[in-house]
């Protein structure tokens, strides 16, 4: 089995901070965005035998991040989009060489950020796309902004009719994609060497009685630009903050552990989350806040509403 993950973007709506850093970089509570989806890999793990991610914007940025992850044992290998990006279609057909022939393609966003119930969901996706046949198997939830603020999968029970910034037709239920796709090998035939093209509109459109969706019960997150990320970020800190955690979330802490140790603290007046290396007065504390471990603060420094990483500090 492949593991595609496309990272080559610019993270345009998120500058200036993605002139310096790119988003797969940028931390969601203390953990870089980039890592969030293999939560969802860990019991794939085994037959996950080829890692491509790719690359244009700050690659060594991205490199870095990708090489030193510890959530699957098969090493990151990179294509490069040198000259420009080309696309979710022409970023997989460029990266053809790098793939395990005849192995299916598990196809993830590098910035997706969502919670869900069962952590597990990919392994019954996979299955349901090869027992099926499929070209295609599209990870969707249900959203009020399917097709509305967001492009929908419009389907008849499991069979995606059509795809589609717009509901085209009210007999046709609406799905939010969630940024995974499970594709066959045999996709690659379908997709023009050297050229931009989008996986959805270019290519499984035209295909798409072999195209399905696989629903998960999920709560997905706009991050896109730095007032999503943060009005993201308050409403995870108060969901973690819960007693008891709601079940989308009660392993989100253990997670956060295992790459930055963090302490959630809550006060009279914050909500925050802190790197348990810092020493901070956390009656300084207002409002909801994330301090990562490289953050140089004072001990009488205020934060309110604030995420802070490195030199960067996102204010609400």
């Amino acid at each position: 089995m492949n593991l595609f993950i496309l990272a080559a973007g610019l993270g345009t709506r998120f500058k200036p901070l993605t002139l310096k850093m790119p988003k797969p970089t940028i931390p969601f509570l203390n953990v870089p965005m980039g890592y969030y989806n293999f939560r969802f890999l860990e019991k794939l793990n085994p037959m996950i035998k080829h890692f491509v991610v790719n690359t244009h914007h700050l690659p060594d940025q991205v490199e870095a991040l990708y090489c030193n992850q510890k959530f699957i044992s098969a090493q990151a290998t990179f294509s490069k989009e040198t000259d420009e990006i080309l696309g979710t279609a022409g970023g997989i057909k460029f990266a053809a060489p790098f793939f395990k022939e005849n192995g299916s393609i598990i196809v993830m966003n590098a910035d997706e950020i969502m919670f869900t119930e069962n952590d597990d969901f990919m392994v019954d996706a996979v299955v349901q796309h090869n027992k099926n046949a499929a070209l295609a198997t599209l990870v969707v939830m249900k959203h009020p902004e399917a097709g509305k603020k967001f492009g929908a999968i419009l389907c008849e029970g499991r069979s995606v009719k059509n795809i589609s910034k717009t509901i085209t037709d009210d007999k046709l239920e609406p799905w939010h994609y969630v940024g995974i796709i499970i594709l066959s090998y045999e996709v690659l035939n379908l997709i023009e060497d050297g050229k931009e093209q989008n996986i959805f509109y270019d290519i499984l459109i035209n295909y798409l009685d072999r195209v399905q969706i696989f629903p998960i019960d999920a709560e997905w997150f706009e991050t896109g630009n730095p007032t999503d990320f943060l009005k993201a970020t308050d409403y995870v800190l108060n969901k973690l903050q819960q007693n008891p955690v709601d079940s989308k979330y009660r392993n989100v802490s253990d997670f956060i552990n295992r790459v930055v140790p963090s302490d959630l603290i809550k006060t009279e007046t914050s909500v925050s989350l802190v790197a348990k290396n810092l020493n901070l007065d956390f009656k300084k504390l207002t409002g909801f806040n994330v301090i990562n471990s490289n953050v140089k603060i004072g001990h009488d420094d205020s934060v309110n509403n604030s995420v802070l990483f490195a030199d960067e500090k996102l204010t609400y």
